[in-house]
């Protein structure tokens, strides 16, 4: 297995579950330790694959998921959505609201604050 480089300069880091071509599976845990070390967001992009964690036997593949700052898998690929939908999941959501709290945005602060607390 590769292991991963150095990461000093990277910000963020893209691991992927079941690419759409070739469902190649990244090795997570190891990012995730060298994105731990380095500082760097990981994000685990499951769109392809990700569904199959429903299953006991296929859930291997997302082993080290638990590190993941950010998790995405879409729901129409495999679990037969009529429609394209993608989960997308944070482990601090604090930092995805703080990115549209910037005055410039459309979004105002008031109705961040409703979406950070779970309001509509």
């Amino acid at each position: 297995m590769h292991t991963p480089g150095d990461l000093s300069d990277a910000a963020a880091v893209v691991a992927t579950v079941g690419t759409t071509s070739t469902t190649a599976v990244d090795p997570v845990p190891e990012l995730a330790d060298a994105c731990a070390a380095a500082g760097a967001w990981l994000h685990v992009d499951a769109a392809y694959a990700g569904s199959a964690a429903v299953c006991p036997e296929l859930r291997w593949t997302h082993a080290g998921l638990e590190h993941a700052d950010s998790y995405c898998f879409d729901p129409h690929k495999w679990l037969l959505t009529g429609f394209d939908c993608d989960a997308f999941w944070v482990a601090d959501r604090e930092a995805l609201v703080a990115s549209y709290l910037g005055e410039e945005l459309a979004l105002n602060r008031e109705e961040a604050a409703l979406h950070r607390d779970g309001g509509s």
